[in-house]
Order: structure tokens, then C-alpha cells, then sequence
């Protein structure tokens, strides 16, 4: 007789309804869906996929960070050629030209980093 499943440890992985999807980039959380992997859920904040968390009913990590433990993506002026993708690729608008120079709008920018990727010339850091 098989009975697949019924060894199965509280890992955080088949759950059921509880629980919460994390995101592994910026740490969003958004209630688990029954039936739908975390993985198979996108970030609404940044795009990443979302894992689960460690435990059902958990809170997950708390979204809204201070400003001194938030990261922020950093622009090399000096380095940046004012292409614009960088603007394009951030999910929540927290970049802007200023003199022809991409410029992150700290107060906006969660931190998930999309815009590094977005950069041709690896101006983003």
C-alpha cells in the first residue's frame, strides 16, 4: 500500500490554505493561495518570484523597512549614458532623469534591484 504524503514534514510546503508567499528580493508578502504554488506567483512589487514561507499562519517579513535598513539601488553618474531602461524596468516608478542621468527617488525605491539588470552599461549597483 502506498501512502505518499503522509511522512510529509511541516517545511513549509504543502501547507494548504495557511501561510503566507514571500518575496525573496524585496519581501513582500502576499496571503498562499490553496492549490497554487508560491513560485508560481510574481511579485506585485517587483516582478521576482515568490517562495513560501517557513510556516503556516506565519506573518512573514515585515514589508515596510526603515530607511537605514533598506537597500537602495545606487547610480554612477559617471557611468550612466542616459538610455532610460533602467526607468522602464522599475516596477514602481522610483527612477527619473535628472540632467540627462537616471536618479533613484529614495523614498520610493523598495530595493528589489530589477533595475540593475535593465542597465546595459552596469551603472546600477
Amino acid at each position: 500500500m502506498n501512502f505518499r504524503g503522509n511522512r510529509r514534514q511541516n517545511n513549509g510546503m504543502g501547507l494548504g490554505s495557511g501561510g503566507t508567499c514571500v518575496c525573496p528580493i524585496c519581501h513582500t508578502t502576499i496571503p498562499h493561495k490553496q492549490g497554487s504554488p508560491c513560485y508560481q506567483e510574481v511579485c506585485p512589487n517587483c516582478g521576482a518570484k515568490m517562495s513560501r514561507s517557513s510556516r503556516a499562519g506565519q506573518t512573514g517579513v515585515n514589508n515596510t523597512k526603515t530607511a537605514s535598513t533598506r537597500r537602495i539601488a545606487k547610480i554612477d553618474i559617471d557611468t550612466c549614458i542616459g538610455c532610460r531602461k533602467c526607468i522602464s524596468a522599475c516596477p514602481i516608478g522610483a527612477i527619473e532623469m535628472v540632467n540627462g542621468k537616471a536618479h533613484i527617488i529614495a523614498d520610493k525605491c523598495r530595493g528589489c534591484m530589477v533595475c540593475t539588470s535593465s542597465c546595459p552599461v552596469q551603472a546600477i549597483s
